[in-house]
């Protein structure tokens, strides 16, 4: 299970996508775009990421817009969208594409740190519930087979 999550940063302010990096870096391994159109020429390149950070108004693809471009291409990774105030309407059409979660552009940092890492938790929830899913069709198949063995010995058995 890879324990460091990737984080793609995404936002056309320089200053933003710098200071969410430093403040994740330590924790993530970050990737930062200066616009969604960047973030899929290089996902279309074969790159992927665990986590995306997006900003919402952006020129050329917005962040709604990506996001249903992730979605439309089965990318089910967890997408944190940053939101001004006055843009609750599209904050409404993140959720419906099925955003991880929302920040508020007049975030403390402590709080885009808690909540990049409760989206790094999932992943680590999901890797783990996939692993034991695999464990368990394991078992499963192991005693399909003993069943079966013990079956053939108690005919056997039985017969005489």
């Amino acid at each position: 299970m890879n324990e460091v999550h990737s984080l793609a940063i995404i936002d056309d302010e320089p200053e933003m996508v710098d200071m969410l990096s430093e403040a994740l870096t330590d924790n993530f391994v970050v990737n930062k775009f200066p616009s969604a159109d960047a973030v899929v020429e290089q996902i279309q390149a074969g790159a992927s990421y665990d986590i995306y950070l997006t900003d919402i108004s952006m020129p050329g693809t917005n962040g709604i817009e990506f996001l249903k471009w992730l979605r439309l291409k089965d990318i089910m990774a967890p997408v944190i969208v940053i939101t001004g105030f006055a843009e609750k309407e599209n904050a409404m059409q993140a959720i419906e594409h099925g955003s991880f979660a929302m920040i508020e552009k007049s975030f403390h940092f402590g709080n885009v740190f808690a909540i990049v890492n409760r989206a790094s938790a999932y992943l680590l929830l999901q890797e783990i519930t996939d692993e034991l899913l695999i464990r368990y069709s394991e078992l499963i198949e192991t005693f399909d087979k003993q069943k079966e063995r013990l079956s053939k010995i108690y005919n056997r058995l039985k017969q005489h």
